[in-house]
């Protein structure tokens, strides 16, 4: 993926609170890898995905844009 002309790509992989699917804290940001689990059922709080298949998901932003001054 190129850089973006302004701002910077962060990623973020689901938090482990029940009430918010995401956070946008250091400490769920996707820095090199990520590693989901096998399980019988999906789990994306604890990072599990079902052994028969399912999903994963994470959510990609685009932090740091530009200031407009009114």
């Amino acid at each position: 993926m190129s850089s973006p002309k302004f701002g910077n790509i962060v990623i973020y992989r689901p938090s482990q609170e029940e009430d918010q699917v995401y956070e946008y804290k250091e400490e769920y940001e996707i820095k090199d890898q990520i590693t989901y689990a096998g399980s019988e059922i999906r789990n994306t709080k604890n990072l599990e995905i079902a052994n028969q298949g399912g999903m994963i998901i994470f959510r990609i932003c685009n932090k740091n844009l530009r200031r407009i001054q009114i």
